[in-house]
């Protein structure tokens, strides 16, 4: 379901599920895959942390995104600047904003690149 909704949004969207071990990526849009040059099936059931390794990312940062993940209420969120790398291998500074949504009961992580 949640696939569905974010697949064709006109940016690019990641979900992730902090109940699933390490938080894995659920639902990722078409402009994600556009901005990553991951396809859909390279980047689900993976944290999207996979996107910054060899990247400089300062300490204070990863720590408010590790916030995000585990603070259940979903008061915490994340907006800044970070480091990814493409497929390709090419580096990026993705502008990330983390929130968490719920649904059915359930939290869910958003990015919003």
């Amino acid at each position: 379901l949640i696939d569905n909704i974010i697949r064709g949004s006109p940016i690019s969207v990641s979900v992730a599920d902090p109940s699933l071990p390490d938080c894995p990526l659920i639902a990722v849009s078409d402009n994600f895959e556009i901005l990553t040059g991951y396809s859909r099936q390279e980047c689900l059931g993976k944290n999207c942390r996979f996107l910054n390794e060899s990247c400089d990312v300062e300490l204070g940062t990863r720590k408010i995104m590790r916030d995000v993940l585990h603070d259940a209420t979903g008061k915490t969120s994340f907006g800044g600047k970070i480091q990814n790398r493409r497929k390709d291998g090419v580096i990026f500074l993705n502008i990330l904003r983390l929130q968490s949504i719920f649904l059915g009961g359930r939290r869910f992580i958003v990015g919003i690149q």
